[in-house]
């Protein structure tokens, strides 16, 4: 298949050029998987970037190659560092933007460390599509995703579930980086092993969320609030 085929998983727009993964960076972490190169794609109307064989992969094949037992070799703050880092943060946003919240759900929750934080204060949910027996979704007030988006290649799956279980008037509280002006072929964050399988732009991340009805609040650093209207 040719590249010009692929389509933005955002946007749809059909790719115009595929950017080499170096793998030599950060001490071997990402090595190559089954002995191929990987590349990402790269939209060139909404400018996110995107790995196209990923999105033929099952759950399963996710589970077997990516979110293994070595997951925590390539994000060393999967153990519930990022989650306690962050938590400060994530409860002064809910405090100030939805005061009377009373459920909040993490989605892709992983370990469920940040579940159990915000369990402290609100009925928390921890969800992770990829983890069986976890809870199921409920609407909430509050709806986090830590550094999960990047996780998504088959992006309309995560923006349906959001925006059917995130209440009206609801806060979509999220970290990822954005793509824009990276240089990807030599950028840790473009790492098929950790499963960053679609890395956003800023457009083609406002564009995923308005087209589910969520206003852009406001980004700060790799922080990106959204409510629901």
């Amino acid at each position: 298949m040719s590249i010009v085929e692929h389509e933005c998983p955002v946007c749809g727009a059909k790719a115009d050029k595929q950017i080499l993964v170096n793998w030599s960076y950060h001490d071997k972490v990402r090595l190559d998987m089954f002995g191929n190169v990987w590349g990402y794609d790269h939209c060139p109307l909404c400018e996110s970037v995107w790995l196209d064989a990923m999105k033929l992969w099952s759950s399963a094949e996710f589970g077997r190659y990516i979110y293994n037992k070595d997951y925590g070799k390539t994000d060393r703050e999967y153990d519930g560092t990022r989650s306690r880092n962050l938590f400060p943060q994530i409860r002064y946003y809910i405090h100030t933007l939805v005061p009377d919240c009373k459920r909040v759900l993490d989605y892709g929750a992983g370990n469920g460390v940040l579940a159990e934080l915000l369990g402290e204060e609100f009925e928390a949910i921890a969800y992770d599509p990829y983890d069986v027996g976890e809870n199921e979704l409920q609407e909430s007030d509050v709806i986090t995703a830590i550094e999960v988006l990047e996780h998504e290649i088959n992006a309309e799956n995560l923006w349906t579930q959001v925006a059917q279980y995130l209440n009206r008037g609801g806060v979509f509280i999220t970290t990822t980086e954005f793509c824009d002006g990276k240089n990807i072929g030599d950028w840790f964050y473009a790492n098929p092993r950790a499963g960053h399988d679609l890395i956003y732009s800023k457009t083609g991340l406002e564009y995923m969320a308005i087209s589910y009805g969520l206003k852009p609040m406001f980004h700060s650093g790799n922080w990106h609030l959204f409510r629901k209207i």
